[in-house]
């Protein structure tokens, strides 16, 4: 049996292109496999057996694809704004410390994953805490609440208080069984990142091993690079061979074709050619590096000189969970204005790239899983109708007024998550 998705479609086809149907039907498989988008006037197909969800009036989009996300800072967002070092000194590590609690850990992977599906996201690269039961528990809470997640164990051996530091070969072994058990899980909605949180809190040990697990099992990688002026100095001390701080993770085999890099604001254009060439993708955060002051992160020369890129909150610097937010501070981040389709791009099919699942997810090409998000739009049409309202007018309003939609129902292969 098919299910019948009517409403307005809109849609990422890549970074300049995006395709706005005003009254289209998605049909999806008793599988949550999307078989066709088309117009509603073309009608059901010979034989074709269907239940129907009629949206008209609303706008269903994909479900949009956070890169970039640390579970254990929701509860810290919005406080302070000093730069990043004293920032996590102050209150990110405190609270990372405490996610040893399981009570607490389970607490903040619940809300977290409930709080990325309200605001229309289904799928997250998160980091834990350095904890492994902690990691595990998130994993928990992300099979029971439906979302699609990639998930990693955050590796510290130095440069941390005591609490968050950890023997490179336990942080290594634990990381390990944490891939074996979950990678893949949940009809391939888990997936298990390698995680170490920057150089500066890793030994070149730690970042060899992590290398290596990540080859080894052919996982994603994720970390930060060049988010701070005084991170890339306390880099320099560091690792005083390293070129510059990309070669920090090159050297150690963290770079390649499954890296998730998040922040890159201060990278020169070397650093940015060979991460392209490499097949790495970047991760902008426009609001975290607002808040905490960080810089402009190079957005058109980074895509004009071929370097992948996705969008994340980063919560907790980031101030909000939703991507539509995202992508408005996306543009206002910029010197220059930025295409509304590059920013619909960004937080969906981007960012599926990103995660490795550009196959399954990100936009509504058949033979891709039924993620969606259904949105009430009234309020930011100003007495227009869905229907007649231009594309590209219809689009920039919902980036510019996000804050303004309402998520409906939000699926993940087709089934309704809320």
């Amino acid at each position: 049996m098919t299910t019948i998705y009517r409403g307005t479609v809109l849609h990422s086809l890549a970074p300049d292109r995006f395709e706005l149907r005003p009254d289209a039907e998605l049909v999806v498989d008793d599988q949550g496999t999307i078989l066709e988008l088309r117009d509603a006037s073309e009608g059901p197909t010979e034989g074709e057996t269907q239940g129907s969800v009629d949206r008209r009036g609303r706008l269903i989009v994909p479900g949009l694809v956070d890169a970039h996300f640390h579970i254990p800072q929701i509860d810290v967002i919005g406080i302070a704004s000093r730069q990043l070092i004293d920032w996590l000194r102050e209150h990110i590590f405190a609270a990372e410390i405490a996610n040893a609690d399981p009570v607490i850990a389970r607490d903040r992977a619940r809300r977290s994953f409930q709080g990325l599906l309200a605001s229309g996201t289904t799928a997250v690269a998160a980091f834990s805490s350095r904890h492994t039961e902690a990691t595990h528990i998130a994993f928990e809470e992300a099979e029971r609440a439906g979302i699609r997640a990639l998930i990693g164990k955050v590796l510290m051996d130095r440069e941390a208080p005591d609490a968050l530091i950890e023997p490179a070969e336990t942080a290594l072994a634990d990381t390990r069984s944490l891939i074996e058990h979950w990678h893949g899980r949940a009809e391939g909605r888990l997936a298990v990142a390698v995680t170490p949180r920057f150089g500066i809190t890793c030994s070149d040990a730690l970042l060899l091993g992590a290398g290596q697990l990540a080859e080894e099992f052919g996982v994603p990688i994720q970390t930060h690079l060049s988010e701070n002026k005084g991170e890339i100095a306390r880099i320099a001390e560091l690792f005083p061979d390293a070129k510059d701080y990309t070669e920090v993770y090159e050297r150690a085999g963290l770079i390649g074709e499954r890296t998730i890099l998040a922040h890159c604001i201060h990278l020169d254009g070397c650093e940015i050619d060979r991460l392209a060439a490499a097949g790495a993708c970047a991760v902008y955060c426009p609001d975290s590096n607002f808040f905490l002051h960080s810089g402009r992160f190079p957005l058109l020369e980074s895509r004009k000189r071929g370097l992948d890129v996705a969008l994340g909150s980063d919560i907790g610097a980031g101030t909000s969970w939703s991507l539509l937010e995202a992508m408005k501070m996306g543009n206002y981040m910029q010197v220059e204005p930025v295409d509304p389709a590059l920013l619909l791009f960004l937080g969906t099919l981007g960012g599926a790239r990103a995660l490795g699942w550009e196959d399954r997810i990100g936009n509504f090409l058949p033979g891709k899983a039924a993620d969606l998000v259904v949105l009430e739009v009234e309020e930011i049409l100003s007495g227009r109708s869905i229907e007649s309202t231009a594309p590209a007018e219809l689009l920039s309003m919902l980036i510019h007024r996000g804050h303004r939609a309402r998520v409906e129902e939000v699926y993940v292969a087709g089934k309704r998550l809320r």
